[in-house]
């Protein structure tokens, strides 16, 4: 045995030298390695995709349009298609005596109104279009670059109270709120103001601190602050009464004019419309 032992031992040897590897070890059903070869490549994980997410917006459009004194004043030729019970004032008391007429229309109106304008102006109205977030004050001048005037305003209590307001623009501010069940339902307030020409100081907080900016001063009748509630393609409208006829009314102020010695009435008519847009 010993023998044989010595001669295996150089054939081992010279084995080894030539390069011989041990036979490499059965590797385990389980062994990870072997496993992730034999898969296939997994396929791309998607990314999760977030929900849109929308910011909404109140689209509103305006125009104003002057037809002949007597036309909206004097006539129901546009109110009888229109419901003014359906605004309502902030404080009691109606805009009749101060001499501004509002109403809303329903869609179904609109051609009709549309037809008696052209009829009175010979011409189709033109709307021009504003974007503003809900809550914010959008100001709609009628009469700019007015001198010293005299308004009288008839208050909820019966009395009447006269005051003289300084050179500026007489406008109406708007307010848009949505309807919180149907967003597709804009509420909307008005209210007439007179806004200065001149500007003054004032101190306002901005990102980087106290900023210094001139602005005017407003004067706002509230009494006259009307609302309602417009669904899809419905629209107000705002136009003089029959007491306009009186120069220091709020009516004659805001919607009467002259131009070449002729008297003119301005018809307001707004619509709004809720957008939603990614954000």
């Amino acid at each position: 045995m010993r023998g044989r032992l010595v001669s295996l031992l150089p054939a081992l040897i010279g084995c080894i030298l030539a390069g011989c590897q041990p036979p490499a070890p059965t590797p385990a059903a389980n062994a990870p390695a072997t496993l992730r070869a034999s898969l296939p490549p997994a396929p791309p994980q998607e990314q999760t995709k977030q929900p849109n997410t929308f910011l909404l917006a109140v689209r509103l459009s305006l125009s104003a349009i002057e037809v002949p004194g007597g036309t909206v004043s004097s006539s129901e030729g546009i109110w009888s298609y229109l419901d003014e019970e359906s605004v309502s004032m902030v404080r009691s008391g109606g805009v009749g005596r101060n001499g501004m007429r509002v109403a809303r229309g329903r869609a179904d109106a609109w051609p009709d109104i549309t037809r008696i304008v052209k009829e009175t102006c010979g011409r189709q109205f033109q709307m021009s279009t504003f974007m503003t977030p809900p809550g914010r004050a959008v100001p709609v001048a009628l009469k700019t670059g007015l001198e010293e005037q005299t308004i009288f305003l008839f208050r909820p209590d019966g009395t009447l109270h006269g005051e003289d307001y300084p050179p500026g623009d007489n406008i109406i501010s708007f307010y848009c709120t949505l309807d919180e069940d149907d967003p597709s339902r804009v509420w909307i307030a008005g209210t007439p103001q007179i806004r200065t020409t001149r500007k003054g100081t004032r101190f306002v907080q901005s990102a980087g601190g106290l900023a210094m900016v001139d602005r005017p001063d407003y004067y706002t009748l509230s009494e006259l602050t009307f609302r309602t509630v417009l669904a899809k393609n419905d629209f107000l409208v705002i136009g003089p009464g029959a007491d306009s006829i009186k120069s220091t009314s709020v009516g004659h102020c805001f919607l009467m004019k002259q131009r070449d010695g002729l008297d003119f009435e301005t018809l307001l008519i707004v619509k709004a419309e809720v957008l939603a847009a990614p954000s």
